[in-house]
């Protein structure tokens, strides 16, 4: 089961319509952006980010995905998060 991580602090579980995996249009849609950026967590599991948050005015520093990414307290992730295994990404 996937989490999308809410800038607001919320956490929601989320599955893909397909069982192969997010597309990159429901990436885009859960995420809320047109380009993603997948990094790979230390426990395998993939983030899925918006590749161009910080060009845009007004996001909002995800707190939660900033600490789980261990960038802290270097640089912040900004907007939704979307944390799902590898399998669930094609």
């Amino acid at each position: 089961m996937a989490i999308l991580l809410r800038d607001s602090g919320l956490s929601v579980e989320v599955t893909p319509r397909d069982p192969s995996g997010f597309t990159l249009l429901e990436c885009y849609a859960l995420i809320g952006c047109t380009m993603i950026q997948r990094v790979r967590m230390a426990d395998g599991r993939s983030m899925v980010m918006d590749e161009e948050a910080k060009l845009k005015p007004g996001q909002i520093i995800n707190r939660r995905a900033t600490e789980l990414s261990g960038l802290a307290p270097y640089d912040v992730i900004l907007g939704n998060v979307l944390i799902c295994s590898r399998k669930e990404f094609k």
